[in-house]
């Protein structure tokens, strides 16, 4: 409503925002009437002075940031980076960062932990016969970047036997196999191509089994209970590789079959 105020200019008139207000001089006529305006700015750049809380920074460059900056920590522009370059942080502000150096993956062969660890107690190899028939032995294997395995290798002995190898997940899952095979009677690598397979960081396991307790292969012989140290597991009655093993410990097991494989450069 109407607000009628006394005072002898306009700038004494008095209202909230859309009132129509009134002035006359004390003891006169009515001098003017007008309407309070809305407060409000122009349009303005967005890092000006017209904010208080900003730096200035104008006109805008293509690829910029607003960030809060500095001690006394204002909105300011963090221009882009040089090509190539990464978002990151010095722990106070954000700041572009050239990216970590190329990494260089590893030798395209992967050897299971555990022989490195047998190799530790100086027990030479020896080519053994197979201590069970249709018996498999499964040797940790850790992938420390995404791999891709294409081939699983073992020392094979004088003695023949049909051999099945494979990878499986710490669950037990067989992964791939490479089916009932014979190894033959030459001292040499077995190579064994299986399906390539791509394995993500992690910890998994490499299978091997004979069909007989004849044939030999390569393999240490540690005192009893390094088998179950080095988290070698092993299943009964698993020839062919089953598509689920069942892990089973042995601690009077002496017998670590020398298992590699090899990953894609």
């Amino acid at each position: 409503m109407a607000k009628i105020t006394h005072g002898p200019t306009v700038s004494d008139a008095r209202g909230k925002i859309g009132d129509t207000v009134f002035t006359r001089a004390r003891g006169g006529s009515v001098a003017k009437a007008l309407k309070l305006a809305t407060y409000g700015v122009g349009p303005h750049n967005l890092l000006s002075a017209q904010h208080p809380d900003t730096t200035p920074a104008t006109p805008p460059a293509r690829g910029s940031l607003i960030t809060g900056q500095g001690v006394a920590t204002a909105w300011t522009e963090l221009a882009l980076g040089t090509d190539g370059q990464i978002l990151g942080s010095d722990g106070v502000d954000a700041i572009w960062l050239d990216p970590p150096a190329v990494y260089t993956p590893l030798s395209p062969t992967v050897i299971i932990p555990c022989l490195l660890e047998v190799g530790a107690f100086l027990v030479p190899p020896g080519f053994y016969a197979w201590p069970l028939s249709k018996l498999a032995f499964f040797l940790p294997l850790l992938i420390i970047e995404q791999s891709t395995i294409k081939r699983i290798l073992f020392i094979s002995g004088p003695a023949d036997a049909n051999f099945d190898v494979g990878i499986y997940t710490e669950d037990g899952v067989r992964i791939v196999s490479l089916g009932s095979t014979a190894k033959g009677t030459t001292t040499q690598a077995v190579v064994a191509n299986i399906a390539d397979t791509t394995l993500a960081a992690g910890r998994y396991f490499l299978a091997l089994a004979l069909d007989n307790n004849t044939g030999q292969v390569s393999r240490f012989n540690p005192c009893s209970g390094t088998n179950t140290i080095l988290g070698v597991y092993e299943m009964q009655n698993a020839f062919p590789l089953p598509a689920n093993a069942v892990y089973a410990e042995n601690n009077t097991r002496s017998y670590i079959p020398i298992i590699g494989a090899t990953r894609a450069a």
